[in-house]
């Protein structure tokens, strides 16, 4: 009998501690997720920055997606006051290969009309690598209106040549540059003001001469420092809309460009 008594006085303590720790298990993490749930109330704390950016964005994006494509040229083109950044993809509505395919499609527009030397299609896929980055201009006033658009860099695999297009998001050509060597644009591109590619719509042609190019052009990263004036056409739609299509070139450069 005393040793039964004794084995269990010998393992008393032990079972105390099992008893202990099973309990322990059960209530611990409820007492701590309480304490810490209940220690936040009595103060406030600065969100994430990261939160304020979401809201940001999503406050621009919902204005922005309320502005017609003549507003967003005029962010674009330095009608309205606004800086240029470079965007988020996850900012923009069109995928990288969706943006190259605006940009092929607008510069075989021009193309088709004498506007531009070569085509950048599908069929002439092969020859170019091409690189899609995302950009915005933001209005420097109110910070909140935008207009996103992409530049597209085409590179051609066996040769120097390069074309930079810029295009909205809803696919309409903002600029579009071509740089091939040995190429002479001032007789291989056609006059905006002959080809008149728009039936409804009123063509003036603008006298150029002084006019400095790059008081014209508000894109940052299109330089045409040293371009010549190919031609500068005002276009009026009959709802009282206007803008520019400008046509300048130098040695192996070529730019065609809308200004609202």
């Amino acid at each position: 009998m005393r040793s039964e008594t004794g084995s269990i006085i010998k393992y008393l303590p032990a079972v105390l501690i099992s008893v202990i720790a099973v309990i322990a298990g059960i209530l611990l993490p409820g007492f701590l997720l309480e304490e810490r749930g209940n220690a936040g109330l009595d103060r406030a704390e600065a969100a994430p920055a990261e939160y304020y950016n979401a809201a940001g964005f999503a406050l621009s994006r919902n204005i922005s997606a309320q502005m017609d494509t003549y507003d967003r040229l005029r962010l674009v083109s330095g009608s309205w006051e606004s800086s240029f950044e470079e965007a988020e993809e996850y900012e923009m509505s069109l995928r990288m290969h969706e943006a190259a395919a605006a940009a092929r499609k607008g510069v075989d527009g021009l193309y088709d009309n004498g506007l531009y030397p070569t085509r950048l299609s599908s069929e002439y896929g092969n020859w170019f690598s091409w690189t899609a980055i995302p950009c915005k201009a933001v209005d420097s006033i109110f910070n909140t209106y935008t207009a996103y658009y992409w530049k597209v860099i085409f590179k051609s695999f066996n040769s120097g040549e390069r074309h930079t297009v810029y295009v909205l998001e809803d696919g309409t050509l903002i600029a579009a540059e071509a740089y091939i060597p040995d190429e002479d644009f001032s007789d291989s591109i056609a006059d905006a003001y002959t080809v008149k590619s728009v039936s409804n719509v009123v063509y003036t042609r603008q006298p150029a001469n002084g006019l400095n190019p790059q008081d014209w052009t508000s894109l940052p990263d299109l330089d045409v420092s040293g371009m010549k004036w190919k031609d500068l056409l005002l276009i009026t739609a009959y709802g009282g809309k206007s803008w520019y299509v400008m046509q300048l070139f130098s040695d192996e450069r070529y730019i065609f460009l809308i200004k609202v």
